[in-house]
């Protein structure tokens, strides 16, 4: 079964977003939503579990003896803005962030999460801006100061400052797509992310082009293929995580097997994160073009192999 991966793309630029989609998709999908801290008197065939929308376990049959675990991480999608993000020393509106390696891009549009009070409750809302609000200097630029290498948003604004901390433009860009005022926000997770949305183009469309394509498109065959299998000789176990440091014996998917009664023993076989297509040469943060039977190999790949029609020569 095909989806609509340029869409599915756009839905997802962030960890939260995708457990929010992924969420949705697989409760239409008859998966159960299960809560890791709930007594499991029974356990469905289909489920998943999350966990502070960063990382999400998804379980495909359960009548086996035998399973098989995909593991990967999200990542984070670009520039992480820290808490106290603005910068106006240089007389230049620029946003502090964490340090990452970029390639491809230097427009930027905001996407994320806040906190934030609503009368008496406290909500959560995400969003994904629309238009550009940043843009990242040339690298190459010998006037560059790559130990300060930052977003740039506008000149110096002092206007309406409520926290001299924080870039006003951010929250004023934050409010025109949630309707959240900087005063009501508690907290916020934000991120810069590549302005350009994911595109088909070629004569026959035959080519891609998206921020990460090889790993989010990857991630988003995973949640499809484990949704529509039909596993008879081995049950399926999804994991997608935050990022690569939770991998490593994750507390999280322990924590399912427990619930679950079953140990890590001969009987479970693990695919490689990277087990298709990953380019050690390509940076992580990146605009990357990929013709579309390559891309799609992945899925085929995915699907034979949760069929039980192949193995892999990664799996360990």
């Amino acid at each position: 079964m095909n989806f609509d991966l340029i869409s599915e793309l756009k839905q997802c630029p962030t960890i939260d977003h995708f457990i929010d989609f992924a969420s949705k998709l697989l409760r239409e999908a008859g998966f159960q939503h299960l809560s890791i801290t709930d007594p499991w008197a029974s356990i469905p065939n289909k489920f998943f579990v999350t966990q502070d929308s960063k990382n999400i376990v998804i379980v495909n049959q359960t009548n086996t003896d035998k399973q098989i675990v995909f593991q990967t991480d999200f990542g984070k999608p670009c520039f992480m803005l820290k808490t106290n993000n603005a910068d106006l020393s240089r007389g230049f509106n620029i946003v502090r962030c964490g340090k990452v390696a970029l390639n491809g891009f230097y427009a930027l549009k905001l996407a994320g999460k806040i906190l934030y009070k609503d009368s008496n409750q406290i909500k959560t809302k995400l969003f994904i801006g629309e238009q550009p609000i940043a843009f990242l200097p040339d690298p190459q630029n010998a006037n560059i100061d790559r130990e300060n290498y930052n977003p740039v948003i506008s000149l110096e604004d002092s206007d309406d400052v409520i926290n001299p901390d924080q870039s006003t433009a951010i929250y004023k860009y934050i409010y025109r797509y949630t309707g959240v005022k900087q005063s009501d926000i508690i907290d916020s997770e934000l991120y810069f992310i590549d302005s350009d949305n994911p595109i088909e183009f070629g004569p026959n469309k035959e080519f891609i082009r998206a921020f990460r394509l090889n790993a989010y498109s990857h991630i988003l065959f995973l949640l499809h293929e484990t949704m529509n299998a039909t596993p008879k000789t081995q049950s399926i176990f999804t994991c997608i995580y935050e990022n690569k440091d939770s991998e490593a014996d994750n507390p999280f998917f322990n924590s399912v097997c427990n619930k679950m009664n079953i140990s890590k023993d001969d009987n479970m076989e693990f695919v490689k994160q990277n087990f298709i297509n990953d380019d050690e040469n390509v940076p992580k943060f990146s605009i990357e073009i990929c013709d579309k039977i390559s891309v799609y190999a992945t899925q085929s790949m995915l699907r034979k192999i949760m069929s039980g029609q192949r193995t892999h020569p990664l799996l360990h």
